[in-house]
């Protein structure tokens, strides 16, 4: 998981270093419910950047890495890398759509499985001052294993703080 920031972190990094003046770059921390076969709850942290082109409809984008902890008993982790496209950049309510692909790791008693998923989420974002946003979503990921344990989808609605630097 440290390995899969740290890398996502460097490659935007050096792609965009030239941009970095434009506040572009983001963190945020959500607080979220998650369900597979049950309700629990969980907390993410979202390190991205976003690129967008005024200029440009379709390029209103954010790429970003999810890291999240599950509130069980279980050593439950989610890992993705997602991709939005954001609607409306410049106005206050910022709906988008994104796909995501990312990695689970769930180890409890007998049971030790990780998978890798994909999946999609959609949000709305609403810029509370400048460079900080509340951002609402919902997302479904699928895991590629067909272990008992992953047979149905992983489905999480969040709420969470964005500030962008």
């Amino acid at each position: 998981m440290k390995k899969t920031l740290l890398v996502t972190l460097m490659i935007l990094s050096s792609i965009y270093a030239n941009d970095i003046k434009s506040n572009n770059f983001f963190m945020s921390v959500n607080y979220g419910k998650l369900k597979i076969y049950s309700s629990t709850n969980y907390k993410s942290l979202k390190i991205g950047y976003y690129f967008y082109d005024p200029n440009i409809y379709l390029l209103n984008n954010r790429i970003y890495v999810d890291i999240s902890k599950v509130n069980s008993n279980a050593k439950f982790y989610i890992t993705s890398l997602k991709l939005d496209w954001i609607s409306n950049k410049n106005s206050i309510i910022k709906p988008y759509l994104g796909v995501s692909t990312g990695y689970i790791y769930y180890k409890y008693n007998q049971i030790d499985s990780s998978t890798s998923t994909y999946g999609f989420q959609a949000g709305i974002m609403l810029d509370i001052i400048k460079h900080i946003s509340l951002d609402m979503s919902g997302s479904w990921q699928k895991a590629y294993k067909k272990q008992n344990i992953w047979k149905k989808p992983i489905k999480s609605g969040e709420v969470g703080l964005e500030i962008s630097f």
